[in-house]
């Protein structure tokens, strides 16, 4: 998988002509998401459905709102000097963004595919790397 540190909001490399493509493809994504799941959901634990992820997801983004709030008051000087740096506030962004798009991912692997699946639309689940289970 493509290395994709670096420093927060270095969007240089994109700019460049580097495709995001080339560094991480939806499969890999899906691929690493389920196996990082699997470290909180086990062989011993009820499988979680599509509107479990997607509740995790909505909590996730209401966590991005709440960062995206506190460097709104950084930019208008109300409340600032209670807030963390800027530079904290993005990097804080930038994780809970990251959180969204992993959400995301299990939930089109636990609601789209038996949707899609169902659907008998096998072109799109391959487009889309979604195996049929």
């Amino acid at each position: 998988m493509a290395d994709l540190s670096g420093p927060v909001g270095d969007t240089q490399p994109l700019l460049d002509g580097d495709n995001l493509d080339e560094r991480l493809t939806f499969a890999e994504l899906q691929a690493t998401s389920v196996i990082r799941c699997l470290r909180w959901h086990g062989p011993d634990t009820d499988p979680w459905s599509g509107a479990d992820w997607s509740n995790a997801m909505g909590g996730e983004c209401g966590e991005a709102q709440n960062v995206v709030k506190k460097l709104r008051r950084v930019e208008t000087r109300t409340g600032a000097q209670l807030q963390p740096p800027p530079e904290q506030l993005q990097a804080m962004l930038g994780e809970e963004l990251a959180d969204v798009i992993c959400y995301a991912v299990l939930v089109a692997r636990a609601v789209i595919q038996g949707v899609l699946a169902a659907a008998e639309l096998p072109d799109v689940l391959a487009m889309l790397d979604l195996e049929e289970s």
